[in-house]
């Protein structure tokens, strides 16, 4: 779990805030937080946290092909973010704290079983390959989750300055750490479900799911708390519950000519039955 997460959150529950550096000019949906590529990311990221809250729900072989193309397609998003200014200093909210993230590594530890395993993870800050961090697989899906909830109930808060921040952050670790985690994490995977194992599910040893309620974080003195009512009124993204509706029928790319053009106009390529 990343140290700068922790110090993040001691300021948020201090109730120490940061003034605003922006105006309130370009905001609305105009914002670059409205743009496809934000909202794309954003609705995928949400489809990556549901898959792993729900681990429990597919068999391994299943879970790993989801994953596969879950990741994949979280990393494209990543890269496509756009570069937006933090607003304040103290960042945006952090809502996955050290017994969410243990229970998520467990829960996905328990899903791989026998394929659990250690990958060699390659920071952009890390100057030798020797360098390199050995971490589980089930560490990077839990350091994966870690930014995608965040910037995901971030933006269930529907104010443009913590949606600007959360994207501002989320960026930055994409490029610094989880981006790096969720290559390596693909490699393995990839190996694992095209090999000859049979992939079964594993029994049980003495694995018992939580149930991963943030509800029960006290935000009451989290700067954002006591903001709601001065930005609060977009809440577009309020409603990101349920698996597979990532995208409406009419909703399509703005500038698909980073995909020379291979989209079609009303195109759901986001598929429920895709993703299985």
């Amino acid at each position: 779990m990343k140290k700068q997460a922790s110090k993040t959150s001691k300021q948020a529950k201090s109730g120490k805030t940061a003034k605003s550096t922006s105006s309130k000019a370009g905001k609305g949906k105009n914002h670059p937080v409205y743009s496809p590529k934000v909202t794309e990311f954003v609705t995928v990221a949400n489809e990556y946290t549901l898959m792993v809250e729900n681990a429990d729900q597919y068999t391994k072989k299943e879970f790993i092909d989801r994953a596969m193309k879950i990741i994949n397609l979280l990393y494209l998003k990543g890269l496509l973010l756009p570069e937006l200014d933090k607003v304040f200093e103290t960042g945006s909210e952090h809502f996955v704290v050290e017994k969410q993230w243990n229970e998520v590594k467990q829960m996905i530890a328990h899903k791989l079983g026998t394929h659990e395993t250690f990958v060699r993870v390659y920071e952009p800050i890390m100057n030798d390959s020797e360098d390199a961090e050995e971490v589980s697989i089930s560490e990077c899906f839990a350091d994966i989750y870690q930014d995608t909830k965040n910037i995901v109930s971030n933006f269930k808060l529907g104010t443009i300055d913590t949606m600007n921040d959360s994207v501002w952050e989320c960026k930055m670790n994409f490029e610094r750490y989880w981006g790096p985690r969720a290559l390596s994490t693909l490699s393995v995977l990839h190996s694992i479900y095209f090999s000859s194992d049979t992939l079964e599910d594993e029994p049980s040893k003495g694995f018992k799911k939580k149930e991963l309620d943030l509800d029960t974080i006290d935000t009451s003195a989290w700067f954002l708390s006591q903001r709601m009512t001065e930005f609060g009124g977009e809440d577009d993204f309020a409603d990101f519950d349920q698996p597979g509706e990532l995208y409406d029928d009419d909703d399509v790319y703005e500038d698909d000519d980073e995909f020379g053009g291979s989209i079609s106009e009303g195109e759901n390529y986001y598929d429920e039955e895709d993703w299985r």
